[in-house]
């Protein structure tokens, strides 16, 4: 596993195939997991996560509650994306090469899961948002990228 660390500021940190941990710390950081099981922490600020393919887990990290405004992305490759620290009010999932249009397309391929809102892209892509629903998501949440 390899562990990547950032400091107070803006960081951009990248990681490799196989298992990964991150902490952004302080500041805007931008994430990139790579392939393999990802564990991506945020913390105080506005941070960009990108977990690449396999199963990635964000947290917002910051220790207070959700301080910044996230991105997650969710490309098009075999993965599942677990956000934990889901805020309706600030974070936005950006949805790459879904096929998507609108945001009834991102909820006629969604289910609740217990706690979770479940973006199911297609056979072998998703998103778990923690603490999400139907009822508190909103088109300003999901940013739909061709």
């Amino acid at each position: 596993m390899d562990v990547f660390s950032g400091d107070a500021g803006d960081d951009v940190l990248y990681g490799y195939s196989g298992n990964d941990y991150f902490y952004g710390g302080f500041g805007n950081d931008t994430m990139y997991g790579g392939d393999g099981v990802d564990v991506l922490i945020g913390g105080p600020g506005s941070d960009y996560f990108d977990g690449g393919t396999g199963v990635n887990y964000y947290f917002d990290g910051s220790g207070t509650p959700r301080i910044g405004a996230d991105t997650y992305v969710v490309n098009d490759v075999p993965s599942v994306q677990v956000v934990q620290d889901w805020n309706a009010t600030t974070d936005i999932v950006q949805m790459n090469g879904s096929g998507f249009t609108s945001f009834a397309d991102v909820l006629s391929h969604s289910y609740q899961n217990g706690a979770y809102f479940v973006v199911q892209v297609d056979g072998d892509t998703a998103v778990w948002l923690n603490g999400a629903s139907a009822s508190t998501l909103t088109a300003s949440n999901f940013s739909i990228v061709s």
